[in-house]
C-alpha cells in the first residue's frame, strides 16, 4: 500500500469496494484500492451515514443465533477463532482487569461435556432423550468455553452494583458479543449457550476449566447449515429509548 502525505490512518472508511447483502450477511468485492485509507480532506465532506457505517450496522443486525451447523469446520477456522478472540479482548472493561479467558475444546473435552449433558438430560427425561441429546451435541463442530477470571474475594459480590465481579462479568458478556460478531463477519455462525451443564459441578473437570475461573457460557461455532429468519422484536426503538429533558 502506498501512503501519501494526505492519507489518514484515522479514517477507516470504505473505498474501492462494492457491497452486497445476502441472507443478512455483508459481502465485499474489491474493485479498487485499499478500503481502509482515504484522504483527510475527503473525510470532512463525507456524509454522516457512510457506507462503512452501513456495513457495520448490517453486520450487527444480520447476526443470528445458529442452531444447525454443518458437521465440518471450514479450513481456516483456527485463524478465524484467533481473530475473533482478538476482537473479543477489545471489549469495554471498566476496571481494566481483562478478566476474559477462552478455552478451545478438543475432541476429548467435547465428548466429556456431551456425555455429562446427556447424563443430566437422561436423569430428567429418560434414556432415549439423553441418547438423542448426545447424538445432536456430538455433531456440533466447534466448542469455545468463555470464562471469567475470579477477582479477589474482597470484591466478589454480585449484589454490589460496581463490584469487580459484576463489572468483570459485564465485560465478559461484551467480549462474547465481539467474538460472535467477528466470527459472523468471517462466515462462521455461533450460538452462545448457558445451559445447566455449563454450571454443573462436573463441567469444570470435563472441559478442563481452572478453579479460579467462572464459566460465562459456551460458544458453539461452525458453518451454518440453516440460518434462522430475523427475530420479531416485541419492542421498537421508540419503546425502549427515553429522551429526557
Amino acid at each position: 500500500v502506498a501512503f501519501s502525505p494526505t492519507t489518514s490512518l484515522l479514517a477507516p472508511v470504505r473505498l474501492g469496494f462494492n457491497r452486497d447483502i445476502v441472507g443478512g450477511r455483508v459481502c465485499l468485492a474489491r474493485v479498487g484500492h485499499c478500503p481502509l485509507l482515504m484522504k483527510t480532506e475527503d473525510v470532512a465532506t463525507k456524509p454522516e451515514k457512510t457506507e462503512s457505517n452501513e456495513v457495520l450496522q448490517q453486520m450487527i443486525v444480520g447476526r443470528r443465533t445458529i442452531n444447525d451447523f454443518e458437521t465440518e469446520l471450514p479450513r481456516n477456522w483456527k485463524s478465524a477463532v484467533k481473530t475473533a478472540v482478538k476482537a473479543a479482548i477489545y471489549a469495554p472493561n471498566h476496571k481494566r482487569t481483562e478478566p476474559w479467558r477462552f478455552h478451545l475444546l478438543g475432541k476429548e473435552g467435547i465428548k466429556a461435556v456431551c456425555e455429562l449433558n446427556a447424563k443430566m438430560v437422561a436423569a430428567k427425561k429418560g434414556e432415549k432423550a439423553g441418547e438423542a441429546k448426545l447424538k445432536r451435541w456430538l455433531a456440533i463442530p466447534g466448542w469455545l468455553v468463555v470464562t471469567q477470571h475470579a477477582p479477589d474475594a474482597d470484591d466478589a459480590d454480585m449484589q454490589k452494583p460496581n463490584s469487580v465481579l459484576r463489572e468483570d462479568y459485564a465485560a465478559c458478556c461484551c467480549a462474547v458479543q465481539n467474538l460472535c460478531l467477528s466470527l459472523h463477519s468471517q462466515d462462521i455462525g455461533t450460538k452462545w449457550t448457558t445451559g445447566d451443564v455449563n454450571f454443573d459441578s462436573g463441567f469444570r473437570t470435563a472441559a478442563g476449566i481452572p478453579a479460579d475461573e467462572h464459566v460465562v457460557g459456551t460458544v458453539w461455532f461452525g458453518r451454518a447449515a440453516k440460518t434462522p429468519d430475523p427475530p420479531k422484536k416485541k419492542m421498537t426503538v421508540d419503546d425502549v429509548l427515553t429522551e429526557h429533558k
